[in-house]
């Protein structure tokens, strides 16, 4: 049953913080359907007490009262992600595009990289593979622009692996060696 459209400001029960829904509600007063919510990110100083860091927006789709379905947030640093929630995670298809610029397309799980996706860093080029809980995991194809051109393949074999720094070195070489 879809709720009937309304505009309320309310307490919202997001991060702890409260907000600011506009959209449609179901039967129980919870947002249901296609809406926007802005709500304030609060950080705890014991010396002074909360400060507001600003305020970040969600527009997209809820299922009694929780961000599931499509939509886009916008945070306070300049972060976005743009693709599928589940109860408030990230999860299914998205884009993830960092303050910074990186940009990681591919699939999430629980709020976490996790599945096949490609990670665009200014740092370390372009990084394809699998993802498990935010680690790269298996075989992964890395191009970088500054150092090569030649895609290598890079393979874990331990669940997680180490920074990208670390492992560096070693795909270059192993390209010129290629």
């Amino acid at each position: 049953k879809q709720g009937i459209p309304i505009e309320v400001e309310a307490l919202y029960p997001l991060y702890d913080d409260s907000g600011t829904y506009t959209g449609s509600l179901d039967s129980y007063g919870r947002p249901h359907g296609d809406g926007e919510v802005f709500w304030r990110t609060l950080k705890w100083y014991k010396d002074r007490g909360y400060e507001d860091k600003g305020r970040k927006k969600y527009i997209g789709e809820f299922k009694h009262g929780n961000i599931t379905g499509r939509g886009k947030i916008l945070y306070v640093d300049d972060k976005t992600y743009e693709g599928q929630f589940l109860d408030g995670n990230f999860h299914g298809n998205g884009e993830l595009i960092l303050a910074n610029g990186d940009k990681y397309s591919g699939e999430f799980r629980k709020g976490m990289m996790h599945g096949d996706g490609t990670l665009i860093s200014s740092d370390y080029g372009t990084i394809s593979g699998t993802w498990v809980n935010d680690q790269k995991h298996g075989e992964f194809s890395v191009v970088n622009p500054s150092e090569f051109t030649t895609v290598a393949k890079v393979t874990f074999i331990e669940d997680t692996c180490p920074e990208l720094k670390d492992y560096k070195e070693v795909i270059s070489s192993d390209v010129a060696a290629g």
